[in-house]
């Protein structure tokens, strides 16, 4: 008997558009952000801190609501995702590599953050190989935001109907 199959893939778990930078590491932290991991120099930060070259802790606060779908908040997560959907938008990794690491995504992705050398866009996708840990990435959308807008639609637009799919399999209580 063989056990069932385990697919890592890499996802977009939330979101957040950025409503205010607070550079944590150059300035006091607001009051209001005082219990904030970032604005609390502990242990964990104290060492991660002390391995680069300058203090770069950010604070990235997010806007009240999205500017391209005021009725959505400007942060939160996504429900729901289904690894043997390829055309999610959330699903990062490709869906024919065996590697979660190799991703197939919009080639405006190539302006992340955190990325590291990678290969040149290739037309409308980027297939960059994500090396090392990583859990949040700063996308710069310069020259490209009606691309990422329709990106943005296509990407809250399946996630809402993952979620009402999900509902309507419920079985009522």
């Amino acid at each position: 008997m063989s056990s069932p199959s385990c697919t890592l893939i890499h996802v977009i778990f939330g979101w957040l558009q950025v409503g205010e930078v607070i550079a944590a590491g150059q300035v006091k932290s607001p009051r209001r952000l005082h219990r904030h991991p970032h604005a609390m120099v502990s242990g964990i930060v104290r060492s991660e801190l002390g391995q680069r070259l300058e203090n770069n802790n950010t604070l990235y606060i997010p806007r009240p609501k999205l500017s391209f779908w005021p009725e959505i908040d400007g942060f939160g997560t996504f429900g729901p995702f289904f690894s043997n959907d390829g055309d999610d938008p959330r699903r990062l990794s490709e869906p024919e590599q065996k590697l979660p690491s190799q991703w197939r995504v919009p080639s405006f992705f190539s302006t992340l953050s955190n990325m590291g050398k990678q290969p040149a866009p290739q037309g409308t996708e980027w297939y960059p190989r994500r090396r090392g840990p990583g859990q949040e990435f700063v996308l710069h959308t310069g020259g490209c935001e009606r691309e990422v807008e329709k990106w943005l639609e296509r990407l809250f637009e399946t996630a809402a109907a993952t979620i009402s799919r999900n509902r309507s399999h419920e079985h009522p209580r």
